[in-house]
């Protein structure tokens, strides 16, 4: 397929960002701990990258491109493209997935630095700088893989949400100390649960695998769910949802101050005494190009 329009959706650097705020919020930065050379070194990344990127696209006669700072998007906006680059890290991505709804995505790293802990993983990320042209020139010969990650949607009292979850969602009280209630039902079984949470995520996702589910295949179309720290006690002594892989489930809350985190911490809807949420898997799965799959086995190990 040939892509006539492009669009670019970009982050902005930690530093470059505190930098046009106040000199104390910047200096409430540092005393948080943030290392300057690794800010600085994220900057100059970025920086290469950008210039790659820009250099590559504008060789191409046969595109329009247009970038778009990644707080700005909209579907409406990039309805209007054949395909989107996202520009940053895997939040980058995850954010504009949520405005994605069938279009294909190539993952474009922008601070890739393998030797450093403190750089961006790119799990989704196919491209960086160092191999952003070759994996273009593959896209536009049409040789480039493509993965349809499976996402689900939500429904919130009844009231379906905008977001198509990409990653995962935690269940859980709004004071991280305070236990979490709230009833599972999955299949027509129904369960009372005290714990510290309870994580719904997608085969793209290495949460819930790290509690105590199991690696799902990259485009398998289910979603599984984990209870963080479930409370055995009288009232549930022998949990039967615990864990599970499902194409449907229903959470029934029962604190006063539940919350829902879509996708991280951004997105969030409260969860309150009697509201009810139901997931199920989306018509629309996530176009990803280039996915690398033996990323997996790093990122899903459990030690």
């Amino acid at each position: 397929m040939k892509y006539k329009k492009i669009l670019v959706v970009n982050k902005k650097p930690l530093l470059d960002i505190y930098k046009k705020k106040s000199k104390k919020e910047l200096n409430n930065l540092i005393a948080a701990g943030w290392d300057m050379d690794d800010l600085e070194a994220e900057v100059n990344a970025d920086r290469l990258a950008k210039k790659t990127v820009k250099d590559v696209l504008r060789a191409d006669k046969d595109v329009n491109v247009d970038w778009k700072y990644r707080a700005y998007l909209s579907k409406k906006l990039i309805d209007n493209y054949d395909l989107i680059i996202s520009f940053g890290g895997d939040g980058t991505l995850i954010e504009a997935s949520h405005y994605i709804i069938d279009k294909p995505v190539l993952g474009v790293n922008s601070d890739y630095r393998p030797e450093d802990p403190g750089s961006s993983e790119g799990f989704f990320f196919s491209a960086n700088r160092h191999n952003f042209e070759e994996q273009y020139n593959k896209l536009k010969k049409g040789k480039i893989s493509e993965h349809k990650f499976t996402r689900f949607e939500l429904e919130l009292n009844d009231k379906k949400l905008d977001d198509l979850v990409l990653n995962d969602i935690l269940i859980a009280h709004s004071v991280p100390a305070a236990t979490s209630r709230m009833v599972v039902k999955d299949k027509g079984i129904e369960e009372f649960q005290k714990s510290s949470g309870l994580v719904v995520a997608t085969a793209a996702s290495n949460w819930a695998v790290k509690i105590s589910g199991i690696v799902l295949p990259i485009e398998e179309e289910l979603f599984q769910y984990c209870t963080r720290e479930i409370y055995l006690g009288r009232l549930n002594p022998n949990p039967k949802l615990d864990k599970g892989v499902t194409d449907m489930l229903e959470i029934y809350s029962k604190m006063r101050q539940g919350v829902l985190y879509v996708d991280g911490f951004h997105v969030k809807y409260p969860f309150g005494l009697g509201d009810k949420l139901k997931v199920t898997i989306s018509d629309n799965p996530l176009r990803i190009l280039g996915f690398d799959e033996e990323k997996r086995e790093k990122y899903y190990c459990k030690t």
